[in-house]
């Protein structure tokens, strides 16, 4: 990996839907290189296909085995949880997107 790259959960989303085939196209080609996710967007991107794209339990599972054998994955660190917290107070961020902002940071 040359460049380190960090998706974010909509990325995935738009690769999965047929709503904008623009958006699809972009997203797809995106998803497909190596790149690195929080694992908070491993959840998100599976609760997303769980419930708004009615993905059954055994296409979650396929989907995120991909995730982690295509991408890395990095899991949350009390590091990241502080820097979190540091990051909501600043920039008055969601609990979650502060998650993933300083996952990527």
């Amino acid at each position: 990996m040359k460049d380190r790259i960090f998706i974010d959960s909509n990325i995935f989303l738009y690769a999965f839907s047929d709503k904008d085939n623009d958006k699809q196209k972009v997203s797809k080609k995106i998803v497909l290189t190596p790149s690195i996710l929080s694992v908070q967007v491993v959840n998100e991107v599976s609760k997303n296909l769980l419930y708004k794209f009615k993905f059954n339990e055994n296409e979650i599972v396929k989907i995120v085995d991909s995730l982690y054998k295509k991408h890395i994955v990095a899991e949350l660190t009390q590091t990241i949880f502080v820097h979190a917290s540091n990051i909501r107070k600043k920039y008055n961020l969601s609990y979650y997107d502060s998650i993933i902002v300083a996952t990527a940071l």
